[in-house]
Formats: structure tokens, C-alpha cells, sequence
């Protein structure tokens, strides 16, 4: 009988190696399986993110096209009126006359540019005046930072 106890407890230790050793398995079986179904995961968002960023270029494209046929309509509605408008300035007062507008319309396009050219002149030098004050009043500051009155 002596012996049969050593083989009964090698019996118990294998057996409760086999377990660990199953036990062990499922466990890392488990693991591999969460990480293929975060794997997954991630591929499908991806996925989702490309196709939301395809559809928003999309949209944006089809709206620059639906802005630039509202340009187009915009600019052809203009031009429409404005043949309409000198086809009736020719019939009311004749086509001299109508000569006449022509010229003060590129007269008044130069002084639109003229004074667009004087504003952003004094534009610029407003924006040089302000940096002269900034760089002073920085060196200023400065002066009485280094003279510990500040």
C-alpha cells in the first residue's frame, strides 16, 4: 500500500497540472479572442472615420458646385439687366447719349480704384505709425525694467 500513495499523489499532481495547464489555455484563448475583437474594433471605426471624411468631401464639393451655379445666375441675372437697361437707355435717349454713360462709368472705375489705392495707403501707414509706437513703448519699457524704476 505504501506505494500506491505515491502514484495516487503524482495521479493528482499531473491532474491538477492538465487543469492549470487547460485552465491556461482558455484564459489565453480569451485574450486572443478580446484582442482579434479590439482589432476588428479598430478596423471598423477606421473604416467609418474614411467614409465620413469621403462623404464631408463630397458634400463640399457638390456645395461649390451648387455656389458657383448660384454665382452664375447671380452674374447672368446682372448682365441680363444691365443689356436690358441699355437697351432702353438707346430707345429713350439714342445711342451718343448712351456713349456718354459708358464714359462716366469708366470714369467713376477709375476713382473707385484711386480711392482704394489712397486707403490702403493710409492703411499702410497707419499699421507703420502703430508698430513705431509698439517698438518704443517696448523700448521704454525696457529702459525703466533695467533701471528698476519698474
Amino acid at each position: 500500500m505504501p506505494n500506491v500513495n505515491p502514484i495516487a499523489n503524482s495521479a493528482k499532481t499531473i491532474n491538477g497540472g492538465i487543469n492549470s495547464a487547460r485552465d491556461a489555455g482558455k484564459e489565453l484563448t480569451k485574450t486572443i479572442q478580446s484582442v482579434q475583437k479590439d482589432v476588428t474594433d479598430v478596423a471598423i471605426e477606421q473604416d467609418k472615420q474614411r467614409r465620413k471624411a469621403q462623404r464631408n468631401i463630397e458634400d463640399k464639393e457638390s456645395l461649390l458646385v451648387f455656389k458657383a451655379i448660384e454665382e452664375y445666375e447671380r452674374l447672368n441675372n446682372i448682365l441680363k439687366k444691365e443689356e436690358k437697361a441699355k437697351a432702353d437707355f438707346i430707345n429713350k435717349h439714342g445711342l451718343k447719349e448712351w456713349n456718354k454713360v459708358v464714359q462716366l462709368k469708366v470714369e467713376v472705375e477709375k476713382e473707385e480704384k484711386m480711392f482704394k489705392k489712397a486707403y490702403n495707403s493710409d492703411l499702410g501707414k497707419s499699421k507703420r505709425a502703430m508698430m513705431w509706437c509698439i517698438f518704443f513703448a517696448s523700448w521704454v519699457t525696457y529702459l525703466l525694467y533695467v533701471n528698476k524704476l519698474i
